[in-house]
């Protein structure tokens, strides 16, 4: 299985790219779509598409800050700050893909080099990470049962690290979990930016009807003073 996700959203690949979660403001709903990520079953879906899986994950990255530009300019779009914005641009200052293969790209339409040098003309950082092990091995079933193979590297390492260190990025081999985990936090630590969020609260007047029954209660009052209705001195 290879996975690849970009800053909360997740996109799957094998020999097709897709993406598995859209763009998410919680962490937990990615996880939630983690786990229920499956290998793929069929041998014509099998395969390692990476450089279609880089151009999905950076197409979804640079709709988002277009998306996000144009939200914010409808917005303030009357304000002093909108006019700063259209001048200067609205950018997320921090675009970044993180990677995860344990496979050679042999799949796919477009090429992982081509589709990495543009994620950085879109200012996208990737950091990619081998998944392997020197001890790998296959399954394999016979008449006499079943038998582990070993399998040589299937790794293409020389790829992953042009990969990253062209888009500014770094890369990491993880031969295990606890090596994950470190690469990840790394990245993590690397990647820390001070967001300002700006809320907007949108108010919604119903008292429109209480105020006209009010009134014409009012006006029932005042000609009442005027018919026999009226206050007795």
């Amino acid at each position: 299985m290879y996975i690849l996700i970009n800053n909360s959203s997740l996109v799957t690949f094998a020999r097709f790219a897709d993406t598995t979660c859209p763009l998410v403001l919680s962490h937990n709903v990615l996880l939630e779509f983690l786990k229920k990520t499956e290998i793929v079953r069929l041998r014509s879906e099998d395969g390692t598409a990476i450089g279609d899986a880089i151009a999905l994950a950076a197409a979804r990255l640079k709709n988002a800050e277009e998306e996000l530009q144009q939200r914010r300019a409808r917005f303030i779009e009357d304000s002093e700050q909108a006019n700063n914005e259209r001048e200067s641009g609205f950018k997320i200052k921090s675009k970044v893909i993180i990677l995860l293969t344990d496979g050679i790209n042999n799949a796919g339409q477009y090429d992982p080099i081509r589709t990495a040098e543009l994620a950085k003309e879109w200012g996208i950082k990737i950091y990619s990470i081998g998944i392997g092990s020197a001890q790998a091995y296959t399954t394999i079933q016979t008449p006499l049962g079943t038998y582990k193979m070993p399998t040589g590297q299937n790794l293409d390492e020389g790829l992953l690290k042009t990969i990253a260190e062209r888009t500014g990025g770094f890369y990491g081999r993880a031969d295990d979990a606890e090596t994950l985990v470190k690469i990840v936090k790394k990245i993590n630590d690397l990647e820390k930016t001070e967001v300002k969020s700006v809320q907007y609260a949108q108010y919604s007047e119903h008292f429109g009807q209480w105020t006209l029954a009010a009134l014409l209660i009012l006006a029932l009052e005042i000609l009442a003073r005027c018919t026999v209705f009226r206050k007795i001195p």
